[in-house]
């Protein structure tokens, strides 16, 4: 086998793996809503939340005045 037919057989090989490695999941578990409530943050510095009971990652909650269609425009 030449040195070229190799390199080809191994390039195909690694570009069929790597989708592979790239289905991991990355998302945490325990993010997300439960019991009709967002999950607290984890003990990691960048996560906040307006529901968390942890000072340390509570967050005040947007607000928006006015009525309801023009909010949703300023959402937008």
């Amino acid at each position: 086998m030449t040195i070229f037919r190799l390199f080809t057989i191994g390039a195909v090989l690694l570009m069929a793996t790597l989708p592979l490695l790239s289905c991991t999941d990355k998302n945490p578990a325990n993010l997300g809503i439960t019991d009709s409530e967002l999950t607290p943050c984890p003990s990691s510095p960048n996560c906040v939340s307006s529901d968390d009971p942890d000072n340390a990652h509570k967050i005040r909650p947007f607000q928006f005045d006015g009525p309801p269609t023009e909010v949703w425009k300023v959402v937008r």
